[in-house]
């Protein structure tokens, strides 16, 4: 039985640059409160809101989609106190529906078995639509792989990665199907993935067993459907990657897409190195931030583009 439960996600946290102030974008119409319960009026409504959310975030130049980010260097330092702020600390508490972390490091947690991954389409979505997600996820999938050097891939039955990309109405019909094959969803994540506001644009529930908290053995990420492309494809990228191990997101973290900002919406070559970091064999799942450091500042001078 899988116990613990961590939960990560991509929400939405503009920051404007005028006069020193951080708002949030309104894109109207926004879904009516009484229609964000799962109803096929409520995808509806979260669709118009997610193109016209996308529209305003490229019109004020984020959601970048570019991999390596000239205008923003780093070097040594910052990607280990990078890789400190998203890897030993939770975003969320563990187990709870979008309850902010208290903010105490954690431990070092990763996978030590293979990832096998498999996408999972509501009834509704087209089988053209389908097809090209599929064919996505399994691009980034085998980038993913090859930038951590962990086997993964994707499967079609005995998965231990899933993927659900459904609209709001669909959401739990095919979580019960999940649980029905033995997925080890319980109330806890059920709880997580039926409060979803429309500001959480996607997120991943990462469990492990008791007796090894710290080695992930299943994931579930869910990402909507009424997203356009380019916000799809951002929560495709966030929540695998944040599935891997590389659980929080930091204001001081860029170029990344582990910042909530949305400056980046694709995997950066900084994200990279910080997966590498994570899946280095010298940093075993369970190790304590004062246990790591001294490994952490070896690999981050390899890893390093400036080589300082």
């Amino acid at each position: 039985m899988l116990e613990f439960l961590r939960f990560f996600c991509l929400k939405l946290a503009v920051l404007l640059l005028l006069a020193g102030c951080a708002e949030r974008p309104t894109p109207r119409p926004g879904p009516p409160q009484e229609r964000q319960i799962g109803t096929p009026q409520a995808s509806e409504a979260l669709q118009e809101y997610y193109h016209q959310l996308e529209a305003t975030l490229r019109s004020r130049g984020l959601l970048r989609t570019d991999r390596r980010a000239k205008d923003v260097p780093f070097n040594k330092r910052d990607l280990l106190a990078n890789f400190e702020a998203v890897a030993f600390y939770d975003e969320y508490q563990r187990g709870s529906a979008f309850e902010t972390s208290n903010g105490q490091n954690a431990k070092l947690s990763k996978w030590a078995a293979p990832i096998r991954v498999k996408v999972h389409f509501g009834r509704s979505i087209d089988k053209s639509t389908q097809e090209q997600d599929e064919n996505y996820v399994s691009d980034f999938v085998s980038k993913l792989a090859q930038v951590t050097n962990h086997p993964m891939q994707m499967v079609s039955k005995n998965s231990n990665f899933d993927i659900l990309i459904s609209r709001e109405d669909e959401r739990p019909m095919m979580l019960d199907s999940l649980k029905a094959q033995g997925a080890p969803f319980g109330s806890a994540a059920n709880r997580i993935i039926t409060q979803m506001p429309r500001n959480i644009h996607c997120l991943v529930l990462a469990f492990s067993a008791p007796e090894t908290e710290d080695v992930y053995s299943h994931a579930l990420a869910v990402i909507r459907a009424e997203h356009p492309d380019i916000l799809k494809h951002a929560c495709i990228h966030e929540e695998i990657s944040q599935g891997l191990g590389l659980s929080n997101d930091s204001p001081r973290a860029r170029p990344s897409i582990f910042n909530d900002d949305d400056e980046f919406a694709f995997l950066t070559f900084h994200d990279e190195i910080l997966l590498k970091m994570l899946y280095d064999p010298r940093l075993s799942p369970g190790l304590s931030l004062d246990e790591a450091r001294p490994i952490l500042q070896q690999i981050a001078l390899e890893l390093s583009p400036s080589g300082t």
